[in-house]
């Protein structure tokens, strides 16, 4: 952490105190020395990777430089576009800088509390119509948010902030995307994808940024509904995924339209979610007249999926068409076998072969070709053929194949003068060599086996009496 008295920017801004830390940064209130204000002062701080010498910021691995690198660049990009926000719920992002090799934004400091301080100050959970006032200004932050083309990605009670006067702010940024073209090459490639377990869907806990959209955020804005009014932990995506409503636990002062209203917004398939804040607010108007889900099998392409509009997110969804009747599917059977069976009398005229209903053949039994017999051309008599002799046996000549040599082993060659010794024609004297040195041998390894036996045997005494 920065020490309490560090001066940025040439003295421009001096750190009061440390206030929060996450897993890609850390957060300091700050005083503008010139004006006397304080303010917010969000340091990009990678947990596991980043160390700090004195007040530079440093990587504890070489094969990390690069993914910081990235990440820092990212971050800086992210504190401009903030800069371009002007909206009452987001924190004014004043400004932007590099230093301690690291990136820093600066933004308005609110008074106030996090919702999850709050919840763990007064150890209760909000009142629902608390949480309707939370639910209608988040509308609005993430409204304006998607119209710029940016994701939030981690909404949770703890980026809520709400100061003295009841105004509640959208805070950190870190895990923010913007979906252009070209951003979504980047993020493909990118080391980093936060988000909160318990508040991010499938598609954020896979990293599939092509399905990523303003559902996304409407997640996690059904499970920081759900955390508000429980004061507990939401269910994480598969038990959301596996067990449906079972793994949700609403206790009785939660509305059965609240409750309906989170289900639909923490659907595990995101295209039975909402797909733009207006969807959310005609159901907040009309709780009864909305279908908690929508029809799966019409999905948008995925360009559409990914893309938000600034013109108030309207999405180019393909036109619905009503399914048939059955009795109009009927009529097409019916049609359809009229006209195979006009199909099939036409082929068999064509073929010659319609001479009346044909028995039912097994189409498993192959047909066999029936034996086709030719007369036999006639014989005239004549004299019987005299077969040839069949020649005598002859005795076996038993001296006219080579005797085996006793003297020389099985399949060797033999050689005159020469000892036979594994397999080779040796010298006497060589062999003798041979032999004196192999029984060296075996008694060296005899030695070798009995010290090892020993020792193992040491070993095992001393491993017993230190039991």
């Amino acid at each position: 952490m920065l020490p309490v008295g560090t001066t940025l920017q040439d003295g421009k801004y001096c750190v009061t105190r440390h206030m929060a830390s996450g897993g890609f940064g850390n957060t300091y209130e700050v005083e503008h020395v010139k004006l006397g204000k304080h303010m917010a002062l969000k340091e990009f701080f990678m947990q596991g990777v980043n160390l700090r010498e004195g007040n530079n910021v440093t990587v504890s691995q070489p094969d990390n430089a690069d993914a910081f690198d990235q990440m820092r660049t990212k971050f800086f990009n992210e504190a401009k576009r903030l800069a371009r926000l002007e909206e009452p719920h987001i924190v004014e992002v004043s400004d932007f800088f590099e230093e301690n090799r690291t990136a820093y934004y600066v933004m308005k400091l609110v008074d106030g509390e996090s919702l999850k301080e709050r919840m763990k100050r007064t150890g209760q959970p909000l009142k629902e119509q608390t949480v309707r006032e939370v639910l209608d200004q988040m509308l609005q932050a993430l409204d304006y948010v998607h119209q710029h083309d940016l994701l939030h990605l981690d909404l949770k009670p703890d980026n809520i902030m709400v100061d003295r006067s009841g105004h509640y702010y959208l805070i950190d940024f870190g895990a923010s995307h913007q979906f252009t073209s070209t951003e979504r090459q980047t993020l493909s490639t990118s080391t980093g994808l936060c988000y909160t377990m318990g508040y991010a869907p499938e598609e954020q806990v896979a990293g599939s940024t092509d399905f990523f959209g303003a559902w996304t955020d409407f997640y996690a804005l059904g499970a920081t509904l759900y955390s508000l009014l429980t004061n507990t932990a939401p269910p994480e995506v598969t038990s959301v995924k596996y067990k449906r409503e079972q793994a949700f636990l609403f206790p009785s002062t939660v509305s059965a339209d609240m409750r309906r209203l989170i289900l639909w917004l923490m659907q595990s398939d995101y295209d039975r979610r909402p797909q733009t804040v207006a969807e959310i607010r005609q159901r907040l108007i009309n709780p009864a007249g909305q279908n908690e889900t929508r029809p799966i099998n019409h999905r948008p392409s995925v360009d559409n999926r990914t893309r938000l509009h600034s013109e108030g997110s309207h999405r180019n969804y393909p036109p619905y068409r009503k399914p048939a009747s059955s009795s109009a599917i009927n009529d097409i059977q019916k049609e359809i076998s009229s006209q195979g069976k006009k199909l099939m009398g036409l082929i068999s005229d064509t073929l010659g072969t319609n001479n009346g209903p044909q028995p039912r053949r097994n189409l498993r039994q192959t047909p066999q070709p029936q034996p086709v017999h030719r007369p036999e051309p006639a014989r005239t008599p004549g004299p019987m053929p005299v077969p040839d002799p069949v020649p005598e046996p002859q005795p076996l000549n038993k001296a006219s194949y080579p005797q085996p040599d006793v003297n020389q082993p099985k399949n060797k060659p033999y050689s005159e003068g020469k000892v036979y010794y594994k397999g080779r024609w040796l010298d006497p004297a060589v062999a003798r060599i041979a032999k004196q040195q192999d029984q060296k041998n075996r008694i060296i390894w005899g030695i070798i086996g009995a010290f090892f036996v020993i020792w193992l045997f040491f070993v095992m005494i001393c491993a017993a009496a230190g039991a």
